[in-house]
């Protein structure tokens, strides 16, 4: 009998040591080449991958499109408990059975030993629609108005992931100055030293591909300034490495003009005081990060300077930064009273939902979303009377709240009409995946039920002072 148990624990033994270096070769296998080599020879302790995965128990194949989301995102976040077990980690955009992960490099190997996990890679780079889907109907007008051999000036959006492993986590509520700054600190140089090397990396591509006059790259964004002629616009919107790709006009109109000397004369009226607050910002803003100002000149222009509403003590204004905008296609949200302000733009980077007020008291500007309505009596009637934003509840579209709304609601609940495709914003919030609302889920359940009927019923009749804002 003991050599029997013997024979069997040797065999067990044998089969062991054989397996051990079976699984580490499979592990590795789940790990793109190019991965391996930047662990080896990377410059930070960590990076940011494209994690291919599946889980069999939230399936995404063979529901509807909806389930598919639903259960993409439960698989998401199974796999990142897993992995917070043994590693700090950092999320970043998604899609289904793909996430971008910043990982430590030391934890690569063992994300990649999870069952779930199918692929390790580099995130995905490239643009590959059709050059002419890559600029906008503006620009086309300005390049057909030019002759092949004359020179014009673009601004290219470079097609790569922007995410940047940090190596710590973002600080909480509660963190000291002295935390979020080494934070800061950390996530800039990290950020500058990554997007200064892939600017530099698709520079070169592009230079190699097209015989160009000029091009110049920033050193925080994704962004090159290409000259060149408009015989070449096309090839170069061919390529991949370009994302999207703009016309510089720059005898483009601009309201107010933006003087390129600092102004002499002291500001009396709200827009040259604005004018002069807008400069002071700029300079700022230059100072402490000198490429986050798109730009050819000294100066940063902003259009459409409005003042939609004024009394005593306060002026609601809306004013447009040009050329201040990021290579993403999202577009956020904040709450704001009852009603939702959204950017003014996709990408939008500086100042992004446009409208601005002046305290007249202390004498300056305030970005609406450093602003609390409570602190400025009437602001948010006055929002409601110019229609800014759209009030929680608008299911119809027309940024009102009436009964319409609640109309709108039961007709689709009913499938008698259905709700506008515009029905959803995003919260810019702490959060990731970032919230994503109906305008018509008036309480914010997650869902547009006879509830938010009823709800929308009570805020109109004034007997539900909530509004719905509060996030569930």
């Amino acid at each position: 009998m003991k050599k029997t148990i013997a024979i069997i624990l040797a065999v067990v033994m044998t089969v062991s040591c054989l397996i051990i270096p079976v699984s580490a070769d499979a592990v590795t296998d789940k790990i793109d080449p190019a991965v391996l080599e930047q662990i080896k020879n990377g410059s930070f302790d960590g990076m940011v991958v494209e994690i291919r995965h599946h889980n069999p128990a939230y399936p995404t194949e063979g529901v509807s499109d909806q389930d598919a989301v639903y259960n993409d995102v439960a698989a998401q976040q199974a796999l990142f408990r897993q992995i917070g077990e043994f590693s700090h980690y950092e999320v970043g955009t998604f899609s289904i059975g793909k996430v971008n992960v910043g990982l430590p490099y030391s934890s690569i190997e063992k994300v990649a030993a999870l069952p779930n996990v199918d692929y390790i890679a580099m995130p995905e780079e490239g643009c590959y629609v059709p050059a002419e889907q890559k600029i906008s109907d503006a620009s086309k007008e300005k390049l057909a108005a030019l002759n092949d051999s004359d020179t014009v000036d673009l601004v290219i959006w470079l097609a790569y992931t922007q995410q940047v492993y940090i190596g710590m986590d973002a600080p909480d509520d509660d963190a000291t100055h002295e935390t979020v700054d080494a934070y800061l600190r950390n996530k800039k140089d990290r950020r500058k030293a990554y997007i200064t090397a892939k600017n530099e990396e698709f520079v070169k591509r592009i230079s190699a591909a097209v015989d160009v006059e000029e091009i110049t790259a920033l050193n925080l964004t994704p962004i090159a300034f290409v000259r060149t002629t408009a015989d070449k616009v096309m090839k170069i919107a061919a390529l991949p490495e370009v994302w999207t790709l703009g016309v510089n006009d720059q005898a483009d109109p601009v309201d107010p003009p933006m003087e390129e000397t600092e102004p002499e004369d002291k500001p009396a009226t709200v827009s040259e005081k604005f004018e002069q607050w807008m400069w002071d910002t700029v300079k700022a803003v230059r100072e402490d990060d000198p490429d986050m100002i798109v730009r050819y000149d000294e100066k940063l222009d902003y259009r459409d300077y409005e003042e939609l509403y004024t009394c005593g003590e306060w002026t609601l204004i809306q004013a447009h930064t040009c050329g201040m905008l990021e290579p993403w296609d999202m577009i956020f949200s904040i709450d704001f009273g009852s009603r939702i302000l959204s950017w003014w733009t996709e990408g939008a980077c500086l100042y992004p939902y446009a409208l601005f007020v002046y305290d007249a008291a202390q004498d300056t500007f305030f970005p609406i979303e450093k602003v609390n309505p409570d602190d400025y009596a009437g602001i948010l009637d006055a929002m409601d009377a110019l229609k800014v934003g759209r009030p929680l509840g608008d299911a119809d579209g027309d940024k009102d709240l009436t009964i319409l709304d609640a109309t709108a609601i039961q007709r689709d609940i009913a499938e008698l009409s259905k709700l506008p495709q515009n029905d959803t914003y995003t919260l810019e919030v702490n959060a990731v995946p970032w919230p994503c609302y109906a305008y018509s889920d008036a309480d914010r359940d997650g869902e547009t039920t006879v509830m938010d009927a009823t709800r929308i019923q009570r805020m109109i009749a004034d007997l539900d002072d909530s509004g719905g804002n509060e996030v569930k």
